[in-house]
């Protein structure tokens, strides 16, 4: 007599009021109930088998179920946007392999552990079944692997069971771990966004970029994030969508202080203005001698320039600014803030009128507007000292409207439309900060530069 007669038997005698039937037919079922049931060994071992067998389908079949989407889903998608949806086949998605070995091998893979240690087994088995699938690193590596994701999985679905936080914590507990990251970065990373993808190179720092970038409020498409050409075509575009050119853009807006979301010449003009005020009213507090330190600066980037600039020759305005501040050292002349004025309106003519192919002297004029700068702020220092941290964000600020307008000189619909590309703005940090760009020792606006233009720049052909 099987369980569910004994059973059935009970609540008969129970609603015939036979209650001494009914005591005696459940101590019969409960004693078949416990000798049913498999010991905690054997349930362990069943659990694990089953559970290994199970994630070894499961894997296969999501490798099957990738390559069917890469295979049919950009045409899928063309359908989509352009008609023809009624001819479309179907794209199946549905699992093959893990039916197939349940039913081979008598429903096996859907055995239930009856007791705490198998749950811990069955848990177990499906992620070294899932490794064994996609051995990298070698079947006893991937197998090694496995068992601590496996292990913290189960442990926090049995914290959670019977809640709805079962499941995300599963989750949660098994990509917490040390693995999750590692296994994901060297297979399915590469199976799915395919070998070419800049995410999954050895030594890549895209990831770091990414993240700047996100920091920053930058939209992007997956595809972009990976530097996966299989995923951005089956995203619809091979370029950078607008969005994310708009959001680079807000962000190297918000860099000079301005909430405007585009680069625009009305944008640009107030930025300017803003800053201006700042840097008048400074100019307004100072009528002081600059130090020798001061004069020997600005001697300095003068003799730089003419050493380096190819032609020995420099504008004489350049030069003239930099003689007023080394007379004023030498002499022991106080520089007065409409000195300062001026000094700063023709060093920013300089700027504005160096070509593309004029760079030596672009940086010149920059490098004696921060040593102006500099003379500014250690002079207010000692008179206005609450002014101080307002002027070095304007200065800070000031500096980044100076790239934003070298990086606009640039002709095309991206910088007609107040767009701000990655190869924009990477040009224009390039000629301001050279080497310090390159080797990530500029200014936070350089590291937005520099992943913009990592990640965001269009892929190339290959």
């Amino acid at each position: 007599m099987d369980l569910q007669e004994l059973l059935e038997l009970a609540r008969k005698a129970e609603a015939d009021g036979r209650t001494a039937d009914r005591d005696r037919l459940m101590d019969m079922y409960f004693a078949e109930e416990q000798s049913a049931k498999p010991s905690t060994t054997e349930d362990v071992v069943k659990a694990g088998a089953s559970g290994g067998l199970t994630g070894f389908s499961s894997a296969l079949d999501l490798m099957g179920q990738g390559a069917t989407l890469i295979q049919e889903g950009p045409s899928m998608l063309s359908r989509m946007l352009f008609g023809g949806m009624e001819d479309a086949p179907e794209m199946n998605l549905d699992p093959q392999i893990l039916p197939l070995a349940s039913r081979l091998t008598g429903g096996f893979t859907e055995y239930e552990p009856q007791t705490t240690a198998g749950e811990y087994a069955k848990t177990t088995g499906e992620f070294v079944g899932g490794a064994m699938a996609m051995p990298y690193g070698g079947p006893l590596n991937a197998a090694r692997s496995v068992v601590l994701p496996a292990l913290a999985s189960e442990t926090a679905g049995q914290m959670t069971k019977g809640t709805e936080m079962e499941g995300p914590a599963r989750l949660a507990a098994a990509l917490g771990t040390p693995f999750a990251t590692s296994a994901m970065r060297q297979g399915m990373q590469r199976a799915v966004l395919g070998p070419e993808a800049r995410l999954t190179q050895p030594g890549s720092e895209r990831a770091a970029s990414v993240s700047t970038l996100e920091q920053a409020d930058v939209p992007m498409t997956t595809g972009l994030k990976a530097g996966s050409q299989r995923l951005m075509a089956l995203e619809g575009s091979m370029e950078p969508p607008l969005e994310t050119k708009a959001g680079l853009t807000s962000a190297v807006m918000r860099s000079m202080g301005s909430d405007s979301p585009l680069a625009t010449p009305k944008a640009l003009s107030e930025t300017k203005k803003r800053l201006g005020d700042v840097f008048d009213a400074a100019e307004d507090m100072v009528d002081d001698v600059p130090s020798l330190d001061v004069g020997l600066a600005a001697e300095k980037v003068i003799t730089d320039h003419m050493n380096f600039s190819g032609t020995g020759t420099t504008v004489p305005k350049l030069r003239m600014v930099s003689d007023q501040i080394v007379d004023a050292t030498t002499n022991q002349v106080p520089l007065s803030g409409k000195k300062l004025q001026n000094m700063r309106s023709d060093l920013r003519r300089i700027m504005n009128e160096a070509g593309p192919d004029d760079q030596s002297t672009f940086q010149a004029a920059f490098q004696l507007n921060s040593v102006i700068d500099d003379f500014l702020i250690e002079s207010i220092r000692q008179t206005q000292p609450k002014f101080v941290p307002e002027l070095m964000k304007a200065r800070e600020e000031y500096r980044n409207f100076l790239t934003t307008m070298r990086a606009k000189k640039v002709r095309g619909s991206d910088s007609a439309g107040g767009y701000i590309s990655p190869a924009m703005l990477s040009g224009a940090l390039r000629t301001r900060e050279g080497d310090s760009y390159i080797l990530g020792t500029g200014s936070e606006l350089a590291d937005l530069g520099r992943a913009a233009e990592e990640v965001i720049s269009s892929m190339p052909a290959v």
